[in-house]
């Protein structure tokens, strides 16, 4: 049976904190419901479930509407896509949105955008509260295009960033932590690597663990014993391994803890999951130190002998 949407209620909203500028701030998420992303071709994305080419810029309003927003210093607005792409949110509604935003105390908006719709023209609506999320995922352009199937070079990645700041606004990196295909240490590396890379251009870098989201390309192969999600042992190893640069670092392990999203033997998941978010709102390299279970000597003998299989060690 089809899952009915309704058009009028955002997909999520929720409250957290964020560590912004050194500062911890009252965040508001909320997931709008619009026409879905255009290229919606990524291996891992399942977001296209909660679009609907019904989603009229009424009913985005109306979500937009159903939010409280009062008694918070940061909003996170996303959607299924783009934010920037004028299909799937107007301009019209763009402009109210921002609108209604100003009659509350909002000191930082986060948006989320693909590359090509970051323009001048498109850009001309904000101000240097926003701040322009882009899914890069990682740097090494073939695995993005080739294995993630995402669409745009690290040279378009760089462009978007060069103009965002240009007109006096920041941008957020989320990098993937273990796109399929990859090796566990490959994928450790790769992350890592691209964090280093892509904080020469970003002010924040957020790194998103792989988690199965249903009805993906990525779950028939997760189905098939062809891919595991990363263990939350290699999430704290690109934590360390990124401490070195000079903007803050965060991560968000989706899912952690169940066989879908990142986890370890069951009996630490929760204790490191605590730590990564600990370190993710204090950016204190100490939260992540002194963490051990009798896991981590599974997960080091796999670092060491795993070397491209058919399939994954599952454990």
């Amino acid at each position: 049976m089809k899952r009915m949407i309704t058009l009028d209620k955002p997909i999520a909203v929720w409250r957290s904190k964020d560590n912004i500028d050194g500062r911890i701030m009252d965040t508001l998420t909320v997931i709008l419901k619009t026409r879905g992303c255009f290229w919606n071709r990524c291996v891992m994305c399942g977001f296209s479930a909660d679009s609907s080419n019904l989603v009229s810029d009424e009913d985005i309003l109306n979500q937009f509407h159903a939010i409280n927003a009062k008694d918070v210093e940061c909003i996170k607005i996303y959607t299924s896509g783009s934010f920037l792409d004028t299909n799937e949110i107007s301009i019209n509604v763009k402009k109210k949105i921002i609108e209604e935003l100003d009659k509350n105390s909002i000191n930082k908006i986060i948006v989320e955008s693909r590359p090509e719709f970051i323009t001048r023209e498109n850009l001309s609506l904000l101000d240097d509260r926003f701040i322009i999320a882009i899914g890069l995922e990682t740097a090494d352009d073939y695995i993005r295009n080739k294995i993630i199937n995402k669409g745009f070079s690290f040279l378009d990645y760089k462009r978007a960033c060069n103009l965002i700041h240009s007109l006096g606004m920041r941008v957020k990196t989320y990098l993937l932590l273990k796109p399929p295909f990859l090796i566990e240490r490959d994928a450790i590396s790769d992350t890592i690597n691209s964090g280093i890379r892509c904080s020469e251009c970003s002010d924040y870098v957020s790194i998103n663990p792989c988690n199965i989201q249903k009805n993906t390309h990525l779950e028939r192969l997760w189905f098939e014993k062809e891919y595991r999600s990363p263990w939350l042992w290699s999430c704290l190893e690109v934590l360390k391994g990124l401490t070195s640069i000079d903007l803050p670092v965060q991560m968000d392990p989706v899912g952690a803890g169940n066989r879908r999203g990142p986890h370890n033997c069951g009996r630490c998941d929760q204790k490191i999951t605590k730590a990564i978010k600990d370190f993710s709102l204090n950016n204190d390299p100490t939260l992540i130190e002194d963490l051990d279970c009798e896991c981590r000597e599974i997960w080091n003998e796999i670092l060491k002998i795993e070397d491209y299989p058919f399939a994954p060690i599952l454990i």
